[in-house]
């Protein structure tokens, strides 16, 4: 659950990676919708590829991360 909170984080990626050779997808993402902010197509294309490993990297890992919140949540 961190690791999708600092992935979705834009203040801290745009405050220590300003170059243009560094850049994480969420930054890269907004760059590419502020370039092509008239093509719709080309925009959901970028979203759609941004995406797909997200959902296929949680549905190969979904038992781990669901055995690991319901871990936190029980009262022994």
């Amino acid at each position: 659950m961190k690791s999708i909170t600092i992935y979705n984080d834009m203040f801290v990626q745009f405050l220590y990676m300003s170059g243009e050779g560094l850049r994480t997808v969420t930054t890269a993402l907004q760059a590419f919708a502020s370039i092509n902010s008239k093509c719709e197509n080309v925009m959901s294309a970028g979203i759609v590829l941004v995406i797909i490993p997200t959902l296929f990297l949680f549905l190969f890992l979904q038992k781990y991360i669901l055995s690991g919140i319901t871990a936190g949540a029980v009262k022994e």
